[in-house]
């Protein structure tokens, strides 16, 4: 096996990772061998000859705990929102998210408006984990549905954009991958 097309998230290997180093081992060793025996994720993701199309690096912008450092140390940037590990009382007055630090396709987040009325909430595997708090800021809703604007890389380089688009607040993994035409400036 030389490419893999990840679709699990990384924070599964990760605690792969966590056992592993709990027992004697310094270093995680990974399983090689026939299939017949038991493969973890890690003895497939770690290889250094396979190519992993979401890299390692992604855990670090794909965990959420990242959000309220960033607001810490770039505080009213217009590219962030306010995000911390409890809700203060701007983010109460604001309206806010409840995300989980480690989840993934829209799973256990709730949106609280500012008046402490939650306007969706979604259910998944990730109820167990500690949350961030995020300022609230609704996707744009178009024709309908609203809409998130996806961007993805392949190799470093940029590959592609794509649309999700659903009827309520939160995108999920079950939202539809809406139509996109990109259409030059003169036409």
């Amino acid at each position: 096996m030389n490419c893999v097309w990840k679709t699990w998230a990384w924070e599964t290997a990760i605690e792969q990772v966590r056992e592993v180093s709990e027992s004697e081992y310094a270093a995680v060793p990974i399983r090689t061998g026939h299939p017949d025996n038991e493969v973890r994720l890690i003895d497939v993701l770690l290889r250094p000859e396979v190519m992993v199309f979401e890299p390692l690096w992604t855990v670090i912008p794909g965990n959420k705990a990242i959000l309220p450092v960033l607001w810490s140390l770039f505080p009213n940037h217009p590219y962030l929102l306010d995000t911390d590990f409890e809700v203060s009382e701007h983010l109460a007055k604001t309206g806010y998210a409840v995300k989980p630090i480690s989840g993934r396709c829209g799973s256990n987040i709730d949106l609280v408006s500012g008046h402490d009325q939650l306007l969706d909430q979604t259910s998944g595997k990730f109820v167990d984990r500690k949350n961030i708090y995020q300022q609230l800021w609704c996707l744009p809703n178009v024709a309908g549905k609203y809409i998130q604007v996806c961007t993805f890389t392949v190799g470093g380089n940029y590959g592609g954009t794509c649309l999700r688009g659903d009827d309520s607040l939160v995108i999920k993994k079950e939202s539809d991958i809406e139509p996109l035409v990109v259409i030059k400036d003169n036409e």
